[in-house]
């Protein structure tokens, strides 16, 4: 084992066969312990060896699987499920959510480095919580072929189906062939949490969320399970009116919750049983600290791995961490193309820049070379494009810090012009200037001495044609200006079956454009904004 400052009662602790938890040269006296079933009878001889079951639970690793001073890393999750194994233990891997969706920008695989680390390091099961939804359902979808575990929520419906929107179970076999169950609760908040394209379709709600639960307990005691846990994000938030606890209490049958300690506390409660009720077991985010639940004859207790106690570390999975740090490096820092001049986003009078251009070029190319090529215009909000891009070499990090945000996510929006003309013209008045870029279109602005109530914009081209109110045209468009709080929301439809994802970003796009479409330099055009958003001439005609 890799405890570091074992205690030197470690010898005597691990023959104490009541408590038989972790066997990692940790003071035993401060875990949790309760008996759940009578103790079995000695093991005839000749007989298998009744297992004995070690679960390791996570929460939120999403920006963690790197060890640090503050994260245990995954590396070492997957060495202290070998050292349990090596001690006589069953493990399994379970996790809370949060882990699958890396920061924007960062996981050039969209989430297939995660779902690597996770088969490495051989996670049985994870619910699915706002970061895992966030990623939409095709990449979901992509993801979970690749995932050797289960990607589970119990209580999320597909709206049009009516069916469960994920698996909602998951059943495992100990080495003496008893079966332990896993259900997972997502709790209804993290639809509020994810984007309203990737949410809709999808319901979770507060009011049969006790109900749900029930069944699937029921469902995995009739499969002849031995023991079920449930997953769940429900104190995440902390903010939900049903905790784990409450579940806990309302819900016969269920072993052991295993929740996520919410911001406020950032530390692992266990939480004994009595009365009938499970173990509850709420670990921190971010690997800060891990939970190991053990389980044997009916005795079963609860112990945190904290950063600093434990040095472990799987070989294997380390080397893949290290190797996918040293690629995601290389790729940052890797130079697309180069720019002559700087990349502006000083905007002009009428809010147009140079930048803004070349970032709304990079997304409409990236939609007509995907699966919406019908796409002839495209639209960001000013406010998304956060930084500059300098003369000279220009990185892939550089082009990611243009547009940072997750709110940059593109979508298509298939609309009318007359409604695309309406947006635009409400988006637009003002004396604010554009507050938009857009690539594909020009725009007029009216003067104020011809319209003195307010600006307002007529479209004049689209896709090098003149504009007809009448025709049908697909629009690239962030996510922060299609469901944002702006005039431009009106674009999608209430149920949004006019909308598209692309399942890509704003940053993402802008690299790929810079590395294909502007290489060996960026053109000269884009030294300064090209006057797609003009402001009209003032009459002159005298009196």
């Amino acid at each position: 084992m890799h405890l570091r400052a074992s205690s030197p009662l470690h010898n005597l602790l691990r023959l104490m066969a009541a408590l038989t938890l972790v066997a990692c040269g940790i003071a035993l006296s401060a875990c949790s312990t309760v008996t759940i079933y009578e103790e079995e009878p000695e093991t005839p001889v000749g007989q298998i060896v009744p297992s004995k079951l070690a679960i390791v639970h996570t929460a939120g690793m999403a920006d963690s699987f790197d060890a640090t001073d503050t994260s245990l890393g995954i590396a070492a999750v997957a060495q202290l499920s070998r050292d349990l194994e090596e001690d006589g233990y069953d493990v399994m891997l379970l996790d809370s959510g949060n882990t699958l969706a890396s920061p924007e920008g960062l996981d050039f695989s969209d989430a297939e480095v995660p779902v690597a680390y996770l088969n490495a390091a051989g996670y049985d099961a994870t619910l699915a919580s706002a970061g895992e939804l966030g990623m939409g359902r095709d990449l979901i979808h992509q993801r979970s072929k690749q995932a050797s575990f289960s990607l589970l929520s119990s209580n999320l419906m597909d709206t049009t189906s009516g069916e469960l929107a994920l698996a909602s179970t998951q059943v495992v076999k100990l080495k003496d062939g008893r079966k332990v169950g896993v259900f997972a609760m997502t709790a209804p908040d993290d639809l509020e949490m994810i984007g309203p394209f990737e949410a809709s379709g999808l319901e979770a709600d507060w009011e049969s969320l006790v109900a749900s639960a029930q069944k699937n307990v029921d469902e995995l005691r009739e499969q002849g399970c031995l023991l079920v846990i449930c997953l769940s994000d429900l104190d995440r938030s902390a903010e939900g009116p049903l905790g784990p606890h409450e579940l806990a209490g309302r819900v016969s049958g269920i072993d052991f919750v295993l929740d996520v300690s919410d911001s406020q506390w950032n530390e692992t409660r266990i939480t004994d049983a009595s009365d009938g009720h499970p173990l509850v077991v709420e670990t921190p985010e971010g690997l800060s600290s891990v939970s190991v639940v053990t389980w044997e004859r009916g005795v079963s207790g609860a112990k945190p791995i904290d950063v600093g106690t434990y040095d472990g570390s799987d070989e294997q999975v380390q080397a893949l961490v290290t190797q996918t740090d040293i690629e995601t490096d290389t790729q940052l820092k890797g130079a697309l193309t180069k720019s002559s001049f700087e990349l502006s986003s000083e905007a002009s009078e009428t809010g147009e820049s140079a930048l803004g251009d070349l970032v709304a070029d990079a997304m409409l190319w990236t939609a007509q070379g995907g699966p919406d090529s019908s796409a002839s215009a495209a639209i960001i909000d000013s406010a998304s494009i956060a930084a500059g891009l300098g003369k000279g070499n220009i990185t892939r990090a550089d082009a990611l810090g243009c547009c940072p945000h997750a709110s940059t996510r593109l979508y298509t929006v298939e609309t009318s012009g007359r409604d695309l003309q309406s947006a635009l013209s409400d988006q637009l008045a003002g004396e604010q200037g554009a507050s938009i870029q857009v690539a594909g279109m020009t725009i007029e602005l009216a003067d104020a001495k011809n319209s003195p109530n307010a600006t307002r914009a007529s479209i004049k081209t689209i896709d090098g044609k003149d504009f007809s109110p009448t025709a049908t045209y697909t629009v690239v468009i962030t996510g922060n200006a299609l469901f944002g709080d702006s005039a431009l929301a009106k674009l999608a439809a209430d149920d949004l079956s006019n909308v598209t994802s692309l399942n890509t970003s704003a940053g993402k796009a802008l690299c790929g454009y810079l590395s294909h479409k502007c290489k060996p330099t960026v053109p000269g055009s884009y030294q300064k904004s090209e006057g797609r958003i003009a402001q009209e001439k003032a009459d002159t005609k005298s009196d």
